[in-house]
Protein backbone atom coordinates (compact mmCIF):
# COMPACT_ATOMS: atom_id res chain seq x y z
CA UNK A 1 0.00 0.00 0.00
CA UNK A 2 2.90 2.38 1.00
CA UNK A 3 4.30 1.71 -2.45
CA UNK A 4 1.26 3.57 -4.21
CA UNK A 5 1.69 7.11 -1.87
CA UNK A 6 3.39 10.14 -3.20
CA UNK A 7 6.64 10.40 -0.05
CA UNK A 8 5.15 13.78 0.33
CA UNK A 9 1.12 12.29 0.85
CA UNK A 10 -1.31 13.78 2.80
CA UNK A 11 -3.85 13.07 5.08
CA UNK A 12 -6.64 14.47 6.55
CA UNK A 13 -9.30 13.01 8.64
CA UNK A 14 -12.41 15.56 9.30
CA UNK A 15 -13.45 16.50 11.52
CA UNK A 16 -10.12 15.56 13.35
CA UNK A 17 -7.54 16.69 11.18
CA UNK A 18 -8.47 19.81 9.90
CA UNK A 19 -4.86 20.77 8.56
CA UNK A 20 -4.21 19.45 4.78
CA UNK A 21 -0.98 19.76 4.65
CA UNK A 22 1.44 18.00 2.87
CA UNK A 23 5.30 17.60 3.94
CA UNK A 24 8.41 15.36 2.87
CA UNK A 25 7.57 12.92 5.55
CA UNK A 26 4.40 12.05 4.66
CA UNK A 27 4.69 8.88 4.33
CA UNK A 28 6.93 7.79 6.90
CA UNK A 29 3.99 9.53 9.07
CA UNK A 30 1.22 7.62 7.63
CA UNK A 31 3.53 4.50 7.76
CA UNK A 32 4.02 5.46 11.89
CA UNK A 33 0.19 6.12 12.02
CA UNK A 34 -0.60 2.92 9.93
CA UNK A 35 1.20 0.61 12.35
CA UNK A 36 -0.35 2.53 15.73
CA UNK A 37 -4.09 1.66 14.17
CA UNK A 38 -3.44 -1.78 13.10
CA UNK A 39 -1.47 -2.75 16.06
CA UNK A 40 -4.55 -1.57 18.63
CA UNK A 41 -6.92 -4.47 16.57
CA UNK A 42 -7.59 -7.74 16.82
CA UNK A 43 -10.97 -8.12 14.39
CA UNK A 44 -11.47 -5.60 11.06
CA UNK A 45 -13.98 -5.99 9.01
CA UNK A 46 -15.23 -3.70 6.15
CA UNK A 47 -17.83 -4.09 3.02
CA UNK A 48 -17.25 -1.38 0.07
CA UNK A 49 -20.81 0.13 -0.22
CA UNK A 50 -19.99 2.66 -3.30
CA UNK A 51 -17.22 4.13 -5.52
CA UNK A 52 -16.86 7.10 -7.22
CA UNK A 53 -14.24 7.75 -10.10
CA UNK A 54 -13.19 11.56 -11.29
CA UNK A 55 -10.56 10.76 -14.29
CA UNK A 56 -7.39 10.27 -13.47
CA UNK A 57 -7.08 12.97 -11.00
CA UNK A 58 -9.38 11.12 -8.11
CA UNK A 59 -11.73 8.79 -7.12
CA UNK A 60 -13.73 8.26 -3.61
CA UNK A 61 -15.13 5.08 -1.86
CA UNK A 62 -17.81 4.87 0.82
CA UNK A 63 -17.68 1.31 2.77
CA UNK A 64 -18.72 0.74 6.14
CA UNK A 65 -16.39 -0.45 8.74
CA UNK A 66 -16.25 -2.24 12.23
CA UNK A 67 -13.10 -3.02 14.19
CA UNK A 68 -12.18 -3.82 17.66
CA UNK A 69 -9.57 -4.31 19.92
CA UNK A 70 -7.18 -2.96 22.47
CA UNK A 71 -6.25 0.77 22.34
CA UNK A 72 -2.81 0.66 22.59
CA UNK A 73 -2.28 3.94 24.82
CA UNK A 74 -5.65 3.48 27.49
CA UNK A 75 -5.35 -0.36 27.04
CA UNK A 76 -9.33 -0.19 26.98
CA UNK A 77 -11.34 -2.56 24.72
CA UNK A 78 -12.53 -0.57 22.18
CA UNK A 79 -15.06 -1.46 19.01
CA UNK A 80 -16.72 0.68 16.91
CA UNK A 81 -18.68 0.47 13.42
CA UNK A 82 -18.76 3.91 10.99
CA UNK A 83 -19.32 4.43 7.55
CA UNK A 84 -16.76 6.30 6.27
CA UNK A 85 -16.05 8.32 2.68
CA UNK A 86 -12.27 8.65 1.61
CA UNK A 87 -11.81 10.90 -1.42
CA UNK A 88 -8.32 10.15 -2.42
CA UNK A 89 -6.54 12.56 -5.40
CA UNK A 90 -4.29 11.15 -7.35
CA UNK A 91 -0.64 12.88 -8.98
CA UNK A 92 1.59 11.31 -11.46
CA UNK A 93 -0.23 8.00 -10.97
CA UNK A 94 0.15 7.93 -7.44
CA UNK A 95 -1.98 8.94 -3.92
CA UNK A 96 -1.05 12.32 -2.74
CA UNK A 97 -4.04 13.29 -0.43
CA UNK A 98 -6.47 11.04 1.12
CA UNK A 99 -9.39 12.34 2.99
CA UNK A 100 -11.61 10.93 5.15
CA UNK A 101 -15.57 11.54 5.95
CA UNK A 102 -17.15 10.10 8.77
CA UNK A 103 -21.18 9.92 7.48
Amino acid sequence: YLNLLTDDVGSQHIPYQVDDSRTAEGKKLMRKGMRFYLGAHTLYESELLNTFVFNDSGFAIRYKKHAKGIHPQSKQPIEYTSVMMEVIEVENGKVAMIRKYHE
